[in-house]
C-alpha cells in the first residue's frame, strides 16, 4: 500500500512483498510519504528496506502492531546492500509513536531486525515503542 492520502485506520496489512533485484524496494506492506496509519496490524510482509513499512516525509505510523515482517538482502550490483529494518525503516522523515514490534527479521547482520532509522540527521523519530 503506498499512502498518499490522509488516513488509514484499523486495517490488517498482511502477506505483501515489494522486492526487485535491480534497485532498492521500500516497504513491503506500507510505503508512507504522508498521512497517518493507525491502529493497524502489519504482518508477514517483505521488502529490501522496511519489510513491514517504509516511512518518509510527513508519514506517521501510530499505535500499530508490526509483527513477522522480513527485510531481505539485496546487492544490486553497485556494492550497496540492503536488508535493514525488518519491521519498519524510516528513510528521511516520518514518525512512529506507540507501536509494538515483535518477531521481525532482517537479512543484514548489522541491520536492526525490528526498526531502523536509515538517514542520519533527519527528523525521523521512533517514540514509546516496544
Amino acid at each position: 500500500m503506498s499512502v498518499t492520502f490522509d488516513f488509514v485506520d484499523r486495517c490488517v496489512i498482511d502477506g505483501n512483498a515489494n522486492t526487485y533485484r535491480e534497485q532498492p524496494q521500500y516497504g513491503g506492506g506500507i510505503y508512507a510519504t504522508a498521512g497517518v496509519i493507525r491502529n493497524c496490524l502489519v504482518m508477514d510482509n517483505a521488502s529490501n528496506l522496511g519489510g513491514g513499512a517504509a516511512v518518509t516525509g510527513s508519514g506517521v505510523i501510530r499505535n500499530c502492531t508490526i509483527v513477522r515482517n522480513r527485510s531481505l538482502f539485496n546487492n544490486n550490483g553497485t556494492g550497496t546492500s540492503y536488508g535493514e529494518g525488518g519491521g519498519i525503516c524510516l528513510l528521511s522523515g516520518g514518525t512512529v509513536p506507540n507501536c509494538i514490534f515483535a518477531e521481525n527479521t532482517c537479512a543484514r547482520a548489522t541491520g536492526n531486525p525490528e526498526w531502523v532509522k536509515r538517514e542520519d540527521g533527519s527528523t525521523a523519530t521512533f517514540s514509546h515503542c516496544a
